[in-house]
């Protein structure tokens, strides 16, 4: 009929895109080739994954056969997915921190000066980042522990002038313009950064979220605060091991031991909509292992105005 206004076609929502999360990989090329062919991510050096995002939780040099081609490997790797409809993101790990720091003492390539010039240059374009969300979850190299949460949740409510909801996408956009200051500025001693007691740093310290160990956190108090996170940096370190997760199922480590030295582990996590798998590639097979879900937060209650008394 003339003179109606049509009603606009709405927009068809995408689907949830799935997510391979893989942990420290320490110069491992060939584990990680299997891993991502294995889920269809690579076809010769190409990126084949279509839609689906890949997350890099850190340590992707030292230690292993092949410091230098990973980390080569990996950006490239990146490059070719956005040129598509697919994503790579790569978290800095401690051992690319140190490189940015300066401290090359478990570097074991050459030029180790020129690779964390180019590293820096990947943060400040956004290349490389401290933490990522998505369905739910973060991603970061060692997690962020319930000592630091709050100080996080303060500096964010202080950022802003009117008072926004707190979401993972926000917490991950803040400890990247973290990393992102510390490079610019050459300072380094922002809490996320900090080593923890375990790892030499100072007494009662939980660490940083490039730092946290693993086990420290399972000793937090039962009602501390918890999001659903996924990290790496505590390898299991023998063969066979699978990754862990805490009794509450919100926070789970793959860091399984990809490199020969580390247990030789093949796996990654697959997030598909909300809900966590665990992949392992042994010699007999793939073996899968569900992990949790992340729940969906209540939607926010709006505030009541109260009705104004009725005048006869």
């Amino acid at each position: 009929m003339s003179g109606e206004t049509p009603t606009p076609a709405r927009r068809r929502k995408a689907p949830p895109r799935r997510t391979i999360a893989v942990g420290d990989l320490h110069g491992d090329l060939n584990a990680f080739r299997k891993i991502l062919t294995h889920e269809d991510l690579l076809d010769g050096d190409s990126w084949r994954g279509g839609r689906k995002i890949l997350v890099q939780t850190g340590d992707v040099i030292d230690r292993g056969p092949a410091s230098l081609a990973t980390f080569k490997f990996l950006g490239d790797l990146q490059v070719r997915a956005s040129k598509g409809q697919g994503k790579v993101v790569r978290l800095a790990g401690n051992h690319e921190v140190m490189l940015l720091e300066g401290d090359f003492s478990l570097t074991d390539f050459s030029a180790a000066d020129k690779v964390a010039d180019k590293l820096r240059e990947e943060v400040l374009t956004g290349r490389v980042q401290a933490a990522f969300s998505y369905g739910g979850w973060l991603f970061t190299h060692a997690g962020v522990s319930h000592s630091l949460q709050s100080r996080l949740r303060a500096e964010m409510r202080a950022e802003t002038e009117r008072p926004r909801r707190f979401t993972l996408k926000r917490l991950a956009e803040h400890l990247n313009r973290k990393l992102v200051r510390a490079v610019e500025t050459g300072c380094y001693d922002d809490p996320i950064f900090a080593v923890g007691e375990a790892r030499g740093g100072l007494k009662d310290s939980g660490g940083g979220i490039f730092w946290a160990d693993f086990d420290d956190e399972l000793h937090a108090p039962p009602r501390a605060p918890r999001f659903h996170q996924v990290f790496g940096h505590t390898p299991e370190g023998y063969s066979g091991a699978q990754f862990r997760k805490t009794s509450d199922g919100r926070r789970i480590n793959i860091d399984i031991g990809i490199t020969d030295d580390y247990g030789g582990n093949l796996g990654y996590l697959a997030i598909e909509g909300r809900e966590a798998v665990a992949h392992y590639l042994t010699p007999e097979g793939e073996e899968i292992q569900f992990l949790g879900e992340a729940v969906r937060p209540p939607a926010p209650v709006a505030p009541t105005t109260p009705s104004e008394p009725q005048t006869a």
